[in-house]
């Protein structure tokens, strides 16, 4: 079930969520498959560390955590629009953006526990890791920080998203 439900949250997002306001853009679709793979070159550093050392878990799961809460607003704001009891511009688009913005936060509360969980992962087999290739480190740091990197881009996403729903809900724009 949980495999099933990350997979439709990858859906909305990849499909929906990646949506500017005139249809599919191809470009940041791109962007958000493209810049995390290119981001995990900072793995091929030379003498670099683990993952698991540079305290990405406490900073992934305090933001996970605010985007949880997050989507409890979003679930709240939508059943206002849908009873009208919030006043929003009459454009479908606003609406949809708001879909939008709670495909995007769940989508990016899965890549955090993801980023907690390969790097919590990592800690515990590092020195495996290391005994069975030298390359270990590498792989697993660029596995890691191309999630990581997927999971700002995905949280700009959201960020992106709030504004809207700001000035269309908070400044009643159209």
């Amino acid at each position: 079930m949980s495999s099933s439900l990350f997979l439709r949250m990858a859906e909305a997002h990849w499909g929906g969520s990646l949506h500017d306001g005139q249809g599919k853009s191809h470009g940041r679709v791109v962007l958000h498959g493209v810049a995390p793979v290119v981001a995990g070159c900072f793995a091929l550093i030379p003498g670099g560390t683990w993952t698991h050392e540079l305290d990405l878990v406490s900073g992934v799961a305090i933001i996970t955590g605010l985007l949880f809460s997050l989507l409890v607003f979003l679930i709240q704001l939508r059943h206002q629009v849908r009873l009208g009891d919030a006043q929003a511009a009459e454009a479908q688009r606003d609406k949809s953006n708001l879909d939008y913005a709670f495909y995007s936060s769940a989508y990016a509360v899965a890549v955090g526990f993801w980023v907690i969980c390969l790097s919590l992962a990592q800690d515990a087999s590092a020195t495996v890791l290391m005994m069975v290739s030298p390359y270990g480190r590498i792989a697993s740091n660029w596995i890691i920080f191309s999630v990581f990197v997927h999971f700002l881009m995905t949280m700009w996403t959201c960020v992106g998203r709030l504004w809207r729903l700001y000035e269309v809900f908070g400044l009643n724009r159209s």
